[in-house]
């Protein structure tokens, strides 16, 4: 979801913490469910044992005999009761399944959403600022002069986005600054740099992954019916 819609590179990896965690987690719960199940034997009555025994008995085929099999007894009877509740153990996976998404994503949104949004913010908007200011173009440089004279403001700088087309692709939203290091989010370009000089240029992942660029590849960009190779 998160590549289609914002064309961030996510490469699955296998990560040991977070499987011994989840293995721990998933361990500990089935043995507390199991435990505080078994702690009612103690309180239960024979007989009622016996009529649950009775009442659980089916003359259904018998998958493991327990007077033939060579397998453990315990290996056995716990492979006996899997296979005699087939269909209610698929409903209890894929119950667990479904709630176990829901549960992470609800996490994952709780965490990047409300608890600590910034990260969240830099991945899909790229760059955030305090105040964005519309400013003609013949009053940028004397807007410039006064913000940078205000102690009161820590950083200002030009930036601005269009629309442009790369011949022989797809049109693209482009976005243009003076000078990309006083940008807040510099994680947002993650292999290479950015653009210093007026000939170069910075792509999307997921475009550049699409179409076999590579970092010192020319292509030619079209802005208002004028080209230009970057």
């Amino acid at each position: 979801m998160m590549i289609s819609q914002t064309g961030i590179p996510y490469t699955i990896r296998f990560l040991p913490l977070p499987l011994l965690i989840s293995l721990m987690v998933l361990g500990g719960t089935v043995t507390l469910a199991i435990w505080l199940s078994a702690r009612k034997i103690k309180k239960m009555d024979p007989i009622t044992a016996l009529r649950s025994g009775i009442q659980t008995h089916n003359f259904k085929r018998n998958h493991i005999p327990l007077e033939k099999t060579k397998a453990p007894l315990n290996f056995a009877l716990a492979l006996k009761t899997t296979l005699s509740g087939m269909k209610y153990n698929v409903t209890v996976c894929v119950t667990m399944l479904i709630l176990s998404l829901a549960v992470v994503f609800s996490g994952l949104m709780l965490e990047n959403v409300i608890t600590d949004m910034t990260p969240f913010l830099n991945l899909i908007v790229g760059e955030t600022a305090d105040s964005c200011i519309n400013v003609q173009v013949e009053a940028e440089d004397n807007f410039l002069r006064e913000m940078n004279a205000d102690i009161r403001v820590e950083k200002v700088y030009p930036y601005t986005s269009l629309n442009v087309s790369h011949v022989g692709g797809a049109e693209l939203m482009a976005t243009l600054c003076d000078d990309f290091s006083k940008t807040n989010n510099q994680n947002v370009v993650f292999d290479g740099r950015f653009p210093q000089y007026n000939n170069e240029i910075t792509i999307a992942a997921k475009y550049a992954k699409e179409n076999g660029f590579k970092i010192g590849k020319e292509i030619e960009i079209t802005v208002n019916g004028k080209g230009k190779d970057t």
